[in-house]
């Protein structure tokens, strides 16, 4: 019996991100933050609040209505039903998958070269901290509608279907991207390569009326966003210091540090990667993606080679410049990755592994993407069930405290500190309660520094309970 490709995806889908989906926690206190604030205000004041755009201080201050939109829905199962918003992670995650299908079909008539993509798209380790991690969403939603963007503009410039429908479909995709997050200022850029590579065997008819049109409305939405948000984005550079203040000097090692992330396996998080990872190793992940860039030119036409690196930096550009690294910038960057990963083993398949340096290339990117996909999935679970233990157990000493308004949490020798600092920062709320005043502190109960006869002090322990 012969299932639909798609289905495969789906099917398959799930069942690579089940300890995804089973996780009882979250990551940070960003997802916690959004569901203090529905419990404090309501729905509806928090869609009235977060569902609307606005200039913002700094260009890094969201702006991201339909994004918040869909993260207050999840925010309304958080606690109680966290399977839910895990869920609707996912969910997101398959509907790229599908649509990054459409468009590797349309462009290589191959639909087991475009599943063999999708697949490896699910579970690449440059996907996954972003699926797992339920406030990035928006990296997820504006990839989403960038790849209807580019599905649906090929179409227009091949002259399939009508010419209003699919330019409307383009339109109402730029909005959404817009409204999901920033770093959709590259649409025009992608929508430019789009156009080149559906032109790139003919360039006399680059300036062609129909490749002006659809550029051009690509460009307007985005440049009348960018007017919109202009205060936000000279503020921005008028900071000093902080985790989102633009600077030239980042560029390098940001690239760096993107380029080889892919091939770092014990790197969960690309944060400070720098800090974290041994440089040797750093180097080797470097080298045998670079291995890759060169097959990719080596085995297609050049400009296959060029296409691949500049779609790969492409949604990297906004924030290339920033000092923090994130895993989650590399969720879109992941498709162009798929696709690589994908034609160098459908290669070497072809070749019956014959041929070395193509059988040893992708033995070792295989082995590296498992382990590095595999490490991810196990970090995002481990600090879920922590954030979990930590939540429910300091829930209830608070209720056994008489629900005392201020709590000192001093975290025990071995106890993982930075979940409590992320359970804590910026809140005050303990699940429904608030406010309550909550401090993470070292394991310095008897410090002068924290002695508060109005505060209870707490310990956090190595299993994570708070007591």
């Amino acid at each position: 019996m012969k299932i639909r490709h798609e289905i495969l995806i789906i099917l398959l889908s799930i069942a690579f991100l089940i300890p995804l989906a089973a996780n009882p926690g979250f990551f940070n206190n960003d997802e916690l933050q959004i569901t203090d604030y529905i419990y404090r205000t309501g729905f509806w004041q928090f869609i009235k609040d977060f569902g609307m755009f606005h200039v913002g201080s700094q260009f890094s201050v969201p702006s991201r209505p339909f994004a918040f939109i869909i993260q207050g829905i999840q925010g309304l199962f958080m606690y109680n039903a966290p399977l839910v918003s895990h869920f609707i992670d996912i969910i997101i995650h398959i509907a790229c998958a599908l649509v990054l299908f459409r468009v590797i079909v349309y462009i290589s008539k191959n639909k087991n070269f475009a599943f063999i993509s999708s697949v490896i798209f699910i579970i690449s380790p440059l996907v996954l901290f972003s699926v797992g991690w339920t406030a990035a969403l928006m990296d997820r939603l504006y990839t989403l509608f960038s790849l209807i963007i580019v599905y649906y503009s090929f179409k227009y410039l091949n002259r399939e279907g009508l010419d209003q429908k699919n330019l409307l479909i383009i339109l109402v995709a730029i909005f959404l991207a817009i409204a999901s997050k920033e770093t959709s200022i590259i649409i025009p850029a992608l929508v430019f390569l789009t156009i080149l590579w559906n032109n790139f065997d003919e360039k006399i008819k680059i300036f062609r009326k129909r490749n002006i049109v659809l550029f051009l409305f690509s460009l307007v939405p985005i440049v009348l966003y960018i007017i919109y948000r202009l205060p936000s984005l000279i503020g921005s550079f008028s900071v000093v210091s902080g985790p989102y203040v633009p600077s030239f000097s980042n560029i390098i090692p940001n690239a760096l540090a993107y380029w080889s992330y892919p091939f770092l396996p014990f790197t969960a998080e690309a944060t400070n990667m720098f800090l974290l990872t041994n440089k040797y190793l750093i180097g080797a992940a470097f080298i045998l993606h670079a291995l890759l860039a060169l097959f990719i030119f080596k085995e297609c036409k050049y400009k296959n080679g060029i296409f691949y690196i500049l779609l790969y930096f492409l949604p990297l550009a906004p924030i290339i410049m920033l000092p923090s690294q994130q895993s989650i910038y590399l969720y879109a960057s992941a498709a162009v990755f798929s696709v690589a990963i994908a034609f160098l083993f459908i290669k070497t398949y072809e070749q019956k592994f014959k041929i070395t340096y193509l059988f040893f290339l992708s033995l070792m990117i295989g082995v590296v993407l498992i382990i590095h996909a595999y490490s991810i999935e196990k970090n995002l679970y481990s600090y879920g069930v922590c954030m979990n233990k930590a939540l429910v157990s300091m829930e209830s000493v608070y209720l056994h405290n008489n629900k005392i308004n201020s709590l000192v949490i001093h975290s025990d020798k071995g106890a993982p500190k930075y979940i409590m600092d992320r359970i804590t920062y910026q809140r005050i709320n303990i699940e429904k309660y608030f406010p309550v005043t909550l401090k993470s502190v070292g394991d310095h109960l008897n410090s002068q520094s924290y002695i508060d006869n109005d505060s209870i002090h707490l310990h956090f322990s190595a299993s994570c309970y708070v007591y």
